[in-house]
């Protein structure tokens, strides 16, 4: 072999390393995307992202139309009880031993009364009675009768004074 084969030969294996190398190097860059697929990414990334932003400005201008001013506010405000007036109403509040109390002297009435049917036909009893009553009274004299009578009555002189006879 001659030098210029020899160089031949040196070169042609280094330009197969050399087509190696780029041929690794190609493998691995086509893991990579391409400068138009990053574009086009980015592109429907700003898309997407100016669609989300306008979405969000539509919900806050909704929400600023719901969105009360300081005086709606403090109208509000001013309705609702302060302090004061709840402390004075929980110190007027029922307190347990007295709800207790309370529901004992329920339960003890409810247990000593007449049911219903029974108080109604007690009612009808004392009703009746006393209509029975009245008609009794109606068919006694009065007072008035009583004394018409006994002024009618021979006094006791003239009964003497016939009986003597």
């Amino acid at each position: 072999m001659n030098e210029l084969e020899i160089k031949l030969n040196s070169l042609w294996n280094h330009s197969e390393i050399e087509r190696n190398k780029a041929e690794a190097v190609d493998s691995k860059l086509s893991d990579f995307a391409t400068v138009d697929e990053v574009r086009a990414a980015l592109k429907e990334f700003k898309s997407e992202f100016t669609t989300k932003i306008g979405e969000l400005r539509e919900d806050l201008n909704k929400l600023d139309k719901f969105k009360a001013g300081v005086d709606a506010t403090n109208e509000a405000l001013s309705q609702k009880a302060d302090a004061y007036l709840v402390e004075q109403f929980l110190e007027r509040k029922a307190d347990k031993t007295d709800v207790e109390s309370l529901k004992t002297q329920v339960a003890t009435v409810k247990t000593d009364c007449l049911p219903k049917d029974l108080w109604d036909n007690a009612n009808k009893q004392i009703k009746h009675a006393l209509e029975e009553i009245s008609k009794d009274m109606a068919l006694k004299s009065n007072i008035k009768d009583v004394c018409k009578l006994l002024d009618l009555k021979a006094n006791t002189k003239y009964v003497d004074g016939v009986l003597s006879t």
